[in-house]
């Protein structure tokens, strides 16, 4: 028996190797998507299966580690691995840890399968997620309208297979807001906020494509996840989906280098007005932004409770799992449950590996966002700095989210594969810009003495 698992292991490396890696990309894409938590594996299904693909990309994970955004990701993994010293529990430190190295792994094996072209690794990843999309939020719209039908789906021996413990102790230790009628989560969530991020970031995808080809079944998908999000009733995603499309519409006529002056002022003006006027209207939608305010007072909580924990313990956070402990204490304090995490990516981020983990949360963000804005300016028509900028607004949707929601800056697993392809193309299109640049400067060069002498 003792020999079971390292053949087992020999097996399974051997088959990673001989599997083209366009393959496992689209069943990494495919699983990651799904995040079949009943699989029981210690940082979950998606972390473990891209960091078995390094077997197979060892020269492209080499490289990968040269890319800003992923060399900061490693720095992270790192760091959540070293505050396992400090942790009460220190199993969640080396948990996250695995989870952030399999963000980088997931890069590595997406610069393995693009080829040198991650715009049509992008276009054939969402190709394969197109009729799970489609399910997903077509589920969630259903269970929305019908929540008899909803209530079915969860007593089901599918849902249970598919979601593991969240789904069989939905009613009783682990009761989640998809149980509320006004509140969906589609077929693979028992949250309704994460599903709502996840569906959201697929639209903006989709919507990304369509600036690019103008396919009308890319412009179909992006309404139909979008109206999943929607139909999650998360008051975060109803928000979002008001400025995000149109923010990152307008920002490449903005950052544009060719454009006039007075092109740019107008379009900071419109945006200004744009996110002024969305202030106003979320006083007409009472309905929707039901709860909105309570929200907003325990998100205000959470903040409190942080800046008092802050004190304490500046630098090293309360590490994995002392946000719970002291939390518990706490709650009744402020009227809320002592089971909740704080709903904001810093704050958890700070609290469990403190200050070093904030810093390089920020760092790979603003990398990050530097590098889709210098895409966008050297984008070889408007329409694929639009599709930049799309692309630029899955992340800021991601990033928004997790200030508001218990989601990461780069999402959940399910979102997983859209970050990692983004990084990569970011590097990728980059250095390829580099590389043209160099070789038209030699080029010059070349040309000068030539012309000199003739």
């Amino acid at each position: 028996m003792a020999l079971l698992v390292p053949v087992a292991a020999f097996f399974v490396g051997a088959l990673f190797v001989f599997i083209p890696s366009r393959l496992l990309w689209n069943t990494f894409a495919l699983l990651s998507s799904i995040n079949p938590t009943s699989i029981s594996v210690p940082a979950g299904a998606p972390a473990i299966f891209s960091l078995a693909t390094v077997l197979k990309t060892g020269r492209h994970f080499l490289q990968a580690l040269a890319a800003p955004a992923t060399l900061l990701l490693l720095a992270l993994a790192v760091w959540y691995f070293f505050s396992a010293l400090w942790s009460p529990r220190a199993t969640g430190a080396l948990t996250t840890g695995v989870a952030v190295l399999g963000v980088v792994a997931a890069a590595a094996l997406s610069a393995a399968a693009c080829d040198g072209d991650p715009r049509a690794l992008i276009r054939r990843m969402m190709i394969v997620l197109a009729p799970l999309a489609i399910l997903q939020s077509l589920a969630t719209i259903i269970f929305r309208v019908n929540p008899a039908i909803e209530d079915s789906y969860f007593r089901s021996e599918f849902f249970h297979l598919l979601l593991g413990d969240d789904a069989a102790f939905l009613f009783t230790t682990r009761t989640n807001n998809v149980t509320d009628p006004e509140k969906a989560g589609g077929l693979l969530f028992v949250n309704g906020n994460r599903a709502s991020m996840v569906m959201a970031v697929w639209a903006l995808m989709y919507l990304a494509m369509w600036f690019q080809r103008r396919a009308a079944w890319t412009l179909f998908m992006a309404a139909v996840c979008m109206g999943g999000a929607l139909a999650t009733s998360s008051k975060t995603a109803i928000v979002l989906a008001i400025i995000v499309p149109v923010i990152f519409f307008l920002l490449p006529w903005v950052v544009a280098g060719a454009r006039s002056p007075l092109s740019v002022l107008l379009g900071l003006v419109l945006m200004g007005g744009f996110a002024f006027l969305t202030v106003r209207l979320a006083d007409y939608l009472p309905q929707a932004l039901t709860g909105a305010e309570q929200s907003a007072e325990d998100r205000a909580n959470f903040a409190n409770a942080a800046a008092g924990y802050f004190s304490e313990q500046p630098f090293f956070g309360l590490g994995f799992g002392g946000w719970e402990a002291a939390w518990a204490q706490d709650a009744h304090s402020f009227g809320m449950r002592p089971d909740l995490p704080p709903h904001n990516f810093v704050i958890a981020g700070w609290a469990n590996a403190g200050v070093i983990a904030v810093a390089l949360f920020f760092a790979v963000i603003a990398v990050l966002v530097f590098q889709y804005l210098k895409l966008m300016r050297e984008a070889d028509s408007s329409r694929q700095a639009r599709a930049f900028s799309m692309q630029l607004g899955a992340i800021a949707w991601m990033v928004a989210h997790a200030t508001f929601d218990n989601t990461d800056f780069y999402g959940v697993p399910n979102t997983i594969p859209v970050f990692a392809i983004l990084v990569t193309q970011a590097g990728i299109l980059l250095r390829q810009q580099k590389l043209r640049a160099e070789e038209r400067s030699v080029a010059t060069s070349e040309a000068r003495p030539r012309l000199r002498k003739s």
